[in-house]
């Protein structure tokens, strides 16, 4: 059982570097241990905690309006399929719990060789994005200086991972008690996640890290984290004095007002009107996506000029589910960055790093998707699982 946990880790962190499809192995190797977790808890009086409740809430709630507003069956069942994510990351809780008592031995190999193994995946998938720019544009210094780098995955899902990675390995540097191995395992991510998001050239990856920085650097140096957060607002002074220069263009990653920009804003003010037709069930999870053209174009919304993602996890939510769907979703997203601030659990202080960053990048793109959620969810079940056996050990050492 304790295998098919840890495999089922592996092939997620594989899915999570290399391909969503991947993903899908990470979860039918979890369903057994799933299964049998679930027996195993209610024998051992182990509960879930209020955020993975929260997560199981969201996904009852995306069932029941998939059935509720879209007439096409199929249709529901692909908006339930896209809303497993909440499912299987309120429950991951319990076998991963089951996995740090039992482990044992598979546990310490786990913590020993995890990171190594991290390092491993992003070094090649970084490599085989490299290796695609190559091929595409030859070997130019300035051509390759000049492209958005992308891994083995697409490039704005390569900027955050790489935001989301630095962020999260430079709070457990700072907090944790890593071994030699580690450490530099941890560096050398923390490193090639700075490369990541300069070679992306995604301004909201750059601003999202810069901010989560100094959330947690500010408990080794209040000072430095000021610093640290105050160049946010350097950086957007910098986005305000290159707008409209002849600088603009070639500073993508410090420009405020360009097309994407212009763009986003206009997919904010369709999101919020699609809101605003359905307010209490939403278009169904993953659809309302589908009606932003047709709102802008009822509302003569301008420089709408392709249709992906909302680009705000929070207005996508509630577009899809509606207000009671949000305010899940929300208790879920919230009571994790409670418990982040609150425990004592070096990990799980480690994370509110991640927990921030995702929180920004919640305001320039969607979160909630195939990579980026699964990596998130996968933190948070482990920085709720170490949460809770600290409290354990801290109330029998009592």
């Amino acid at each position: 059982m304790n295998y098919l946990i840890f495999s089922s880790i592996i092939f997620t962190t594989l899915g999570i570097f290399f391909s969503p499809s991947v993903l899908g192995i990470g979860d039918i190797l979890l369903l057994i241990p799933l299964v049998f977790s679930i027996f195993w808890a209610r024998k051992n009086k182990v509960k879930l905690p209020l955020p993975n409740i929260f997560l199981l809430v969201t996904f009852a709630i995306a069932v029941i309006i998939a059935f509720i507003v879209i007439d096409d069956k199929i249709i529901a069942l692909k908006s339930i399929k896209k809303a497993r994510y909440f499912l299987i990351g309120g429950l991951s809780y319990l076998p991963f719990m089951y996995f740090f008592k039992e482990g044992k031995g598979l546990l310490e190999k786990a913590r020993k060789y995890y990171l190594p193994f991290v390092l491993v995946c992003f070094t090649l998938s970084i490599g085989y994005g490299i290796y695609q720019a190559i091929i595409q544009h030859g070997f130019v210094i300035s051509k390759l200086l000049s492209i958005r780098l992308a891994a083995a995955v697409d490039i704005t899902k390569f900027a955050y991972i790489s935001s989301f990675l630095t962020s999260l390995l430079t709070s457990l540097l700072l907090l944790g008690n890593l071994d030699k191995r580690n450490r530099f395992c941890g560096i050398l991510v923390a490193c090639l996640g700075v490369f990541g998001v300069l070679a992306a050239k995604t301004r909201g990856a750059l601003l999202s890290l810069l901010i989560s920085l100094s959330s947690t650097i500010y408990f080794k140096s209040k000072k430095l984290a000021l610093v640290l957060f105050c160049s946010f607002f350097v950086l957007i002074g910098i986005m305000f004095a290159l707008q409209g220069s002849k600088y603009e263009k070639s500073f993508r990653m410090v420009t405020l007002m360009n097309k994407s920009t212009q763009h986003r804003i206009a997919l904010y003010e369709a999101g919020l009107a699609v809101f605003k037709e359905r307010p209490l069930t939403g278009f169904g999870y993953g659809q309302s996506i589908n009606e932003i053209g047709r709102v802008a174009k009822e509302n003569k919304i301008e420089n709408l000029f392709y249709v992906l993602r909302t680009h705000h996890t929070f207005l996508d939510v509630a577009a899809d589910i509606g207000v009671f769907g949000l305010l899940a979703f929300s208790g879920w997203f919230f009571s994790w960055a409670f418990i982040t601030l609150t425990s004592t659990s070096v990990f799980t202080k480690s994370t509110l790093a991640l927990v921030v960053n995702a929180f920004i990048c919640a305001q320039f793109d969607v979160f909630n998707q195939t990579n980026l959620f699964a990596f998130i969810l996968l933190v948070f079940n482990l920085s709720i699982v170490t949460h809770n056996l600290e409290k354990e050990k801290a109330s029998k050492n009592a």
